[in-house]
């Protein structure tokens, strides 16, 4: 048997690269013919080691034989993805959802808690995958042998077989050793110099097939050093770039607490439910019209952490309150659903520090004033069409130099004055108790 073979067919040169982090890509040259269908599963078998389960990605003749490109698993990472938006949602589950989408195996998922909020845009799977992963660094995603997607610690266990070093690049941490079909990334692996015992992490194995046998051994402390670390590193540190803009949104929907419903204008983002926005006057409470703008930004750049700063829209409900407990509310529906087209009772609220109250109701037909003391007593100006009406107080005093009652009408008689009667002239001796004049 060949040292491998890919779909049972003999590779005669070519290499093999299994990342700490990603999938396995090899490029080989086939003793046949024969070309293989893109998207066809195939296996590739090492003598006397593991087998891959893999896909081809490509494949076309060349001197007389066959090039062939297959990645591991189902080569489903690099499908283009729709957006979501997740809230109070296992990290695992996601991971889950973005695989069963792509059409790739999950294995053993190991992602702990629960996020507030994930937001995954549309595009490639391996790329949602990664961004998820750059909030876990110590844990590791990879492609296994059976073509289930892993994530999890790495163990570093011990590989059985100490390898002799052939050479070695010191300053980029690679070393090129004896062939060995078990090698993969995730163990610790013991090479040999002569006499000396060399113990490392092994975060890339590439197996080089030729007219010699070896691999090329990538070491560290769990950073993939190769073109595919380097993107890997790359992603990490510029992954978060497309989370530092100002996304313009639409309003849906807001629910009453700092908490709006979002359609991003963004084609790549997905809708969003109860994200957060920030008062815009500290001790303030505001509520907002669907149909409006708001300028959607990622914490940190974290798209776990939207967040609405700024909003263009029509305003339903601004409440502010001091420490001190004053209070002026601006109130177009008292309460009711924001979704109502004509609201039934707008309110203008002040409340002073000793808990008097000033309200203005505009409800057709009856608006009105009330006003009520720290004590609780209440006066009402009710306005109907032509008059206003004061009730529910205790005592009413006007203390003016002229009263006049009904626009100027005739004298009101008081207690003691002059009135002429059938028997002859006399004084009013009694009345109502409660009321007096000055």
């Amino acid at each position: 048997m060949a040292y491998v073979q890919l779909a049972g067919i003999p590779v005669i040169s070519g290499q093999i690269a299994m990342p700490l982090r990603g999938r396995l890509v090899a490029n080989v040259l086939l003793d046949t013919q024969k070309s293989l269908k893109r998207g066809d599963p195939v296996e590739v078998q090492f003598e006397n080691g593991p087998t891959y389960r893999c896909t081809v990605e490509r494949s076309g003749p060349q001197g007389g034989y066959q090039a062939v490109r297959v990645v591991g698993g189902s080569g489903g990472l690099s499908t283009v993805i729709e957006a979501k938006a997740y809230r109070e949602f296992s990290p695992a589950q996601i991971a889950r959802d973005i695989l069963e989408e792509c059409g790739e195996a999950a294995g053993e998922i190991e992602l702990p808690g629960t996020l507030p909020h994930w937001i995954r845009p549309e595009g490639a799977a391996f790329e949602a995958l990664g961004s998820l992963m750059a909030r876990y660094p110590e844990r590791t995603w990879r492609v296994m042998p059976d073509g289930a997607v892993r994530i999890d610690v790495e163990q570093w266990e011990e590989h059985a077989t100490p390898l002799p070093i052939e050479s070695e690049d010191s300053t980029q941490g690679t070393f090129v050793v004896a062939a060995d079909p078990t090698l993969t990334p995730g163990v610790r692996l013991t090479m040999t110099r002569g006499a000396e015992q060399v113990p490392k992490r092994v975060t890339r194995v590439v197996h080089q097939i030729g007219a010699r046998l070896r691999a090329e051994v990538s070491t560290g402390d769990g950073t993939d050093q190769a073109p595919a670390g380097l993107a890997n590193v790359v992603r990490g540190v510029m992954g978060h770039a497309d989370w530092l803009g100002h996304f313009p949104c639409r309003i849906l929907r807001d629910h009453g607490d700092h908490h709006l419903d979002l359609q991003p204008d963004h084609p790549q983002l997905p809708k969003l439910t109860r994200v957060r926005f920030m008062p815009p006057i500290p001790g303030s409470r505001i509520k907002v019209k669907a149909g409006g703008t708001a300028i959607l930004v990622f914490q940190h750049a974290d798209p776990s952490r939207p967040l609405v700063t700024q909003m263009d829209a029509e305003l339903e409900l601004f409440d502010l309150q001091t420490g001190k407990g004053q209070r002026l509310m601006l109130d177009d529906d008292r309460g009711k659903t924001s979704d109502e087209a004509v609201y039934a009772f707008p309110s203008v609220r002040l409340v002073d520090m000793a808990g008097q109250t000033l309200e203005m109701q505009a409800r057709p037909g009856t608006e009105s004033v009330r006003l009520v003391d720290r004590a609780g007593q209440a006066l009402y100006l009710m306005a109907s069409t032509n008059s206003v009406t004061l009730y529910g107080i205790n005592e009413l005093s006007l203390s003016a130099a002229t009263v006049s009652l009904a626009d100027g009408g005739p004298p009101v008689a008081r207690v003691g004055d002059a009135v002429t009667t059938p028997a002859g002239p006399g004084v009013i001796a009694s009345g109502s108790s409660r009321v007096t004049s000055g």
